[in-house]
């Protein structure tokens, strides 16, 4: 869709834990150049009790609560509607920006626009367990996919790593290599 010369993309894809939300939304900021804001909903129960939305930037309200009120109108769960911002250069308003952020993700629903591949690559990090909670939660934050392995002397992480983040990820490792 394009309103005054901004341009939004939507997004909706499937979500079995809050986990991935930052890794989906950080592969879809990076699909495109030119992308300042990806505002999102995410829905995990029908209730409509357990949800999440970020403006991104856009005012509060504009962005985030009417893809909310989308998911929770076509009475969807376990997904995440994400809609994408390039600024054409002309503010839209606060209706505007409400406008345009909901009409997008209203496509996004009713197109089924389902997530684009993002190719990841596994990646193995051991750790002790006086550690653990340190590394995963700095993983947390990076929005990696991960699993998890105990064993007698720590964890090891299995990690996908999108491959427009390797780089950071191995700049990241060697900088942790000195932590375990």
């Amino acid at each position: 869709m394009e309103d005054r010369g901004s341009k939004f993309f939507g997004l909706m894809c499937p979500l079995e834990s809050d986990r991935e939300i930052s890794k989906r939304v950080e592969a879809f900021k990076q699909s495109q150049k030119g992308i300042g804001h990806v505002a999102y909903a995410a829905v995990w129960d029908k209730k409509g009790d357990l949800y999440r939305s970020s403006d991104d930037g856009e005012p509060s309200g504009t962005a985030g609560k009417p893809i909310l009120n989308h998911i929770f109108g076509k009475g969807l769960a376990k997904v995440l509607v994400a809609v994408a911002r390039i600024y054409g250069g002309v503010p839209l308003g606060k209706g505007g920006l409400i406008r345009a952020y909901g009409h997008t993700a209203l496509l996004a629903i009713e197109n089924g626009a389902l997530e684009a591949v993002i190719p990841t690559q596994t990646e193995k990090l051991a750790v002790a367990h006086a550690k653990y909670a340190i590394l995963r939660h700095q993983i947390e934050q990076k929005g990696w996919a991960y699993q998890v392995e105990y064993h007698d002397k720590g964890a090891c992480f299995s990690l996908e790593i999108p491959e427009v983040d390797l780089d950071s990820f191995r700049n990241w490792k060697a900088e942790m290599d000195g932590f375990q």
